[in-house]
């Protein structure tokens, strides 16, 4: 069962193309339904409780031999995840996690290192309050909406949402929920892969010298044929002291990341998604349907923004910017009250799948992403350093000149090119220094890519991993 629910799993990382699965050369009728259930799992994070063997509990703490860093198991129980790295995973006051295993979701105090669970079931959609002590989250069946208290373990059913809908996000005075649905039987996301998967095949059956196909290429084409499809889709929000649900936008682009600020309880960040190069992702609008804005247009062909994430304060939205990708790396502060940006210039070893900040902002961390280099036989020291399969901060660097556009950074970033008008505002603010945490090679991000987030304190960076077979949720320190 994925406590996530199946359509955030299969719409969590659907921009992501590159260098995570590895090659299947589809040659016939048996390979496709081989295909066809991998390429299932493999659209975002797989569905570990299902295909990974029990094993071994791993160590509660160790040192990392490589970085002189200690790491600590957080949970106990098999195939246990932390939630998605840009949902909010903490109580508002700090002391404790919240995290899921199969049929569940759990506690975790921060002072005692204690867990508990909440409440079983088949669940989805978890949400964590901003203001109570409460976790909301939908059930099979039914489309309602439930809340439980943290503490007396209390169940309650607070409204109904629309059919095949979702909630994602609680606002800022717990007042308001978001979520979208999809209209209609339109089909989901694991049907465009199927179809993809099909098309596969009959190429390769027509044209067996043809070259070998990925599940990347097949992601690909699935995300394009639900992109092209035009699905009408639409945002809703629940009024939590009334259940009444308001359809604030509607479309036929697709929709994700539906989040809101952690401090404005009316404004939204979300995202039109699709392959990051074909889409301009980046959006804000108000609780009201108000105020629609986009916030990052892409300006030269194949550039790529991506991976958004609130700040803490509320103040900053994050992204990824390749510009071209795969080539030049920024990591992009957009400042929602001024419309100015930051950049941050990243070296593509410093890149991750997913990144984020510390509760002050003081720093970043990432999870790393698989590395071709780094496998195969046991790697030199050599290949292990230059992999970017680490659990890593990002300490800033700030250019104190203050250099604004000046064409001497063209050549490190092509923020500068006179086409763009994607960054009008941007300033060179600096850069990193990389601090490898944990060597995650046995770590296979092929089956998943570990979620990051800072424990409240900023003592910890806190991720999944399934370094030791099934997933577990870990903190390893960072000073």
């Amino acid at each position: 069962m994925l406590l996530l629910n199946t359509f955030r799993r299969f719409t969590t990382e659907t921009y992501e193309i590159a260098q995570k699965m590895r090659e299947i050369n589809v040659i016939s009728l048996c390979a496709l339904s081989l295909l066809l259930a991998s390429a299932a799992s493999s659209y975002g994070q797989s569905n570990t409780s299902a295909t990974t063997p029990q094993a071994q509990t791993p160590p509660k703490t160790w040192i990392d031999a490589d970085t002189g860093h200690r790491v600590t198991r957080l949970t106990d129980e098999p195939n246990s995840e932390g939630l998605f790295f840009n949902l909010n995973a903490y109580t508002p006051d700090g002391r404790d996690m919240i995290y899921t295993s199969p049929e569940a979701i759990l506690d975790l105090n921060f002072a005692t290192r204690q867990t508990k669970l909440i409440v079983s079931g088949k669940l989805h959609n978890v949400v964590i309050g901003t203001r109570t002590r409460r976790v909301f989250f939908t059930r099979e069946g039914p489309a309602y909406v439930y809340a439980v208290n943290i503490d007396s373990k209390q169940v309650t059913r607070l409204a109904s949402i629309p059919p095949r809908g979702i909630i994602s996000s609680v606002n800022a005075d717990e007042t308001l929920l978001v979520g979208t649905f999809v209209e209609g039987t339109a089909p989901e996301f694991n049907q465009f892969m199927g179809k993809a998967a099909q098309e596969a095949l009959a190429a390769a059956l027509k044209d067996p010298t043809a070259k070998r196909l990925t599940k990347d290429d097949i992601k690909l084409r699935a995300m394009k044929m639900r992109l092209e499809a035009k699905i009408p889709e639409d945002m809703f929000t629940v009024n939590l002291e009334t259940g009444k649900v308001n359809i604030i936008l509607k479309g036929t682009d697709w929709l994700n990341r539906v989040q809101f600020s952690p401090t404005d309880p009316n404004l939204i960040m979300y995202a039109h998604e699709g392959h990051s190069t074909d889409v301009d992702r980046i959006w804000t609008i108000r609780a009201d349907g108000s105020q629609n804005q986009m916030i990052h247009m892409r300006g030269i062909k194949e550039e790529s923004a991506a991976r958004e994430f609130w700040s803490r304060d509320g103040k900053t939205i994050w992204y990824e910017l390749q510009k071209p990708k795969g080539e030049d790396f920024a990591l992009m502060g957009y400042d929602v009250a001024t419309g100015n940006r930051k950049l941050f210039h990243m070296d593509k070893m410093e890149s991750s799948m997913y990144y984020n900040s510390a509760t002050d902002g003081s720093f970043f961390c990432g999870s790393g992403r698989r590395s071709e280099s780094a496998h195969g036989d046991d790697p030199s020291e050599g290949q292990t350093l230059r992999s970017r399969e680490w659990i890593e901060v990002l300490h800033p660097i700030l250019n104190d000149a203050d250099s604004g556009a000046d064409p001497q950074y063209a050549n490190w970033f092509h923020y500068n090119n006179t086409s763009s008008s994607g960054a009008p505002n941007a300033k060179y603010t600096g850069w990193f220094r990389r601090e490898r945490l944990v060597n995650m090679y046995k770590n296979d991000y092929t089956k998943f890519e570990p979620n990051v987030r800072v424990s409240p304190d900023n003592r910890l960076v806190i991720f999944t991993s399934n370094m030791f077979g099934p997933t577990y949720v870990f903190g390893v320190e960072v000073n």
